[in-house]
Parts: structure tokens; sequence; C-alpha cells
């Protein structure tokens, strides 16, 4: 009977990789935990109509076949702008920060 590895103990390829492609893709990116944090969120308001929303965030997850990438993508800098504004008014204590790579 194989002994239980060490939490110490280096992950091997395979398990890493299992780890990069499905774990950390799907829950513990940075991306992936926005997106998670942000759809438990009531981030519509009720008081507009759907015509006067200024944008929609959209939410990823798998864009394409065998892909486990997952993200929310904002279509424009006022979406963001919008965003911000409504963490505030739900009090999240959240800061929206524009990153250009």
């Amino acid at each position: 009977m194989d002994s239980l590895p060490s939490l110490e103990d280096p992950i091997d390829g395979c398990a890493y990789e299992q780890w990069l492609d499905w774990d950390y893709q799907l829950w513990e990116s940075p991306m992936a935990t926005a997106y998670r944090y942000l759809e438990d969120l009531p981030l519509a308001n009720e008081n507009l109509e759907r015509e006067q929303a200024l944008g929609q965030l959209r939410f990823i997850e798998g864009p394409f076949p065998g892909s486990n990438l997952t993200y929310v993508e904002a279509p424009d800098l006022p979406t963001l702008a919008c965003l911000q504004e409504r963490l505030k008014e739900l009090q999240e204590g959240v800061t929206v920060k524009l990153v250009v790579v």
C-alpha cells in the first residue's frame, strides 16, 4: 500500500498539470476568483429597464472546447465604472483596477 505524500512534497508533473488545467483555471486563478465573486452579487439594478443599462458583463467559463478558462469580461470602460459604483452601493469594499498588459 502506498503511503500518502507529505504536504511539503513537490507535485509530480501529471498532478500539477491536472491542477493547472482544472482546479486553478476553474476556481483558484485571480480571474476565476473574480468570476465566482461577481456571479453571486446582485449586480443588476432593478430600477432600470434593460434598455437603460450601460453595459453588460460577460461571464465566460470554458470559451472553447477543451478550455477551462474562467473569467469576466467588460465591453468597455464605462461598464467598469458602473461596476465600481455598484460595488460601492453594495458596500463590498472592492476597488476595480484597470491593468494594461
